[in-house]
């Protein structure tokens, strides 16, 4: 398996300085985990679709699976991953992972969203509890050495993403 972490500079609007802090400490901490586990994090920054579908070719994966974001731009750039990793023949497969509930399963007699608080939340709570997570796996199998990008190379104190996609691909080997 290859993590990967992709920082698409180009998409969206600049996040602010304790965003970007926020975000070089959690790579880093998630990169601690991820190799307590044995594996590594790669970092990898550029369009996210041609990001990921090069290193797709690159390691032979077979499967590429993300978590997805339920706002229109991240949606865009997912069937942009989703058209270029069907050209290799790469599987390829996002899961819910912003929201506790889709925006679908909350809506009015007229289909659109619940623009007052209750009537949105009564909703919420008929839907019952979320599934539980499954938990993190113990131990992973590293997948090819792929070059990563240095987190201090990206400047997190000045980077301009806020598009950023965590990604794991699976391989032949």
């Amino acid at each position: 398996m290859i993590c990967l972490y992709v920082l698409d500079d180009a998409a969206g609007r600049a996040p602010g300085g304790a965003a970007r802090w926020w975000l070089a400490q959690s790579l880093r901490a998630l990169g601690a985990e991820i190799f307590r586990r044995g594996g590594t994090l790669t970092l990898r920054q550029g369009p996210a679709a041609s990001v990921i579908a090069e290193l797709a070719r690159e390691s032979g994966a077979t499967a590429v699976y993300w978590n997805g974001v339920a706002q229109a731009p991240h949606q865009a750039i997912e069937r942009q991953i989703e058209a270029a990793l069907a050209k290799l023949g790469v599987a390829s497969q996002a899961f819910p992972g912003d929201l506790l509930v889709p925006p679908s399963a909350i809506r009015n007699k007229e289909g659109r969203g619940l623009r007052v608080f209750t009537p949105f939340w009564r909703r919420v709570l008929a839907l019952g509890d979320p599934p539980k997570p499954l938990p993190a796996p113990k131990t992973l199998r590293a997948g090819p050495r792929i070059a990563s990008d240095a987190l201090e190379g990206w400047n997190t104190a000045t980077s301009q993403a806020s598009v950023t996609f965590h990604v794991a691909l699976t391989s032949r080997a």
